[in-house]
């Protein structure tokens, strides 16, 4: 799972509604994620945070571990919207089944 940069295209009239559903999914999940890290390495949440955005190879890791070890194989990416300041996830796309 990788991390995504949001872009302005996300609040464009034809992609608003699906960046806000996203949003609605991602949030709640990666801010869960900073509590679970955040308590299990005696960190204040802020500071998980800080070192998320600062790309710090552990904790990403420590996060991304955790998304996909709850939601297995149903996530891409990790995103963050610097205009709603919230995070969201995009999803695998989904394979027809036979």
């Amino acid at each position: 799972m990788s991390s995504i940069t949001p872009d302005n295209h996300l609040h464009s009239p034809e992609n608003i509604q699906e960046h806000l559903r996203l949003q609605g999914i991602g949030d709640p999940i990666v801010r869960e994620a900073f509590a679970v890290v955040a308590k299990a390495n005696s960190l204040p949440i802020e500071r998980v945070e800080s070192l998320f955005f600062s790309r710090d190879q552990v904790v990403a890791d420590m996060v991304r571990a955790l998304i996909q070890m709850r939601y297995p194989d149903r996530f891409e990416n990790i995103g963050y919207c610097a205009i709603c300041q919230k995070f969201f996830m995009q999803e695998k796309p989904h394979l027809p089944s036979h």
